[in-house]
């Protein structure tokens, strides 16, 4: 019988993560039955691509838990970014009306506008939608996983 680290070195080797995949069916990102391309090998890291994108806004961030607030911030302005332009303020509007407290609204607006201005002047190519993300503490820090649409 093949250890542990055995099994988990030939699942990444042949594009295997039945964790991930068991997290994302019990989110209902994806349905059970969803096929999933685990083969990146074509296309840039999302998650490199994220804390570029984010990096001008994170260098203020005092600790982890801001930093990693800051990311959050970044996927949400992201996304709206690739909406149509007929949906991205409807959509703004609501998240607002529903997570983010009045006296702080036009703010967090304020912030959300300046990454979709960055999201089209410097990632304009880039289409693709971020649809969850996970952060691990390693013995380096902490590290960003990123699960992202195809282009």
């Amino acid at each position: 019988m093949a250890s542990r680290a055995k099994k988990k070195w030939r699942y990444r080797q042949l594009g295997i993560n039945h964790d991930l995949k068991s997290k994302l069916i019990s989110t209902g990102l994806v349905g059970a039955g969803t096929c999933i391309n685990w083969d990146t090998t074509r296309q840039e890291k999302m998650s490199e691509v994220l804390l570029n994108f984010v990096e001008p806004f994170t260098a203020a961030a005092d600790s982890n838990e801001e930093f990693q607030k800051i990311v959050l911030v970044g996927i949400l302005a992201w996304n709206i970014a690739l909406l149509p332009k007929e949906l991205r303020q409807e959509s703004l509007d609501n998240m607002i009306a529903k997570a983010v407290p009045p006296d702080v609204a036009a703010d967090f607006q304020k912030i959300i506008d300046e990454m979709m201005a960055r999201k089209q002047r410097c990632f304009a190519e880039n289409r693709r939608f971020i649809p969850a993300h996970h952060w691990t503490m390693t013995t380096k820090g902490p590290h960003l996983s990123v699960i992202s649409t195809t282009d």
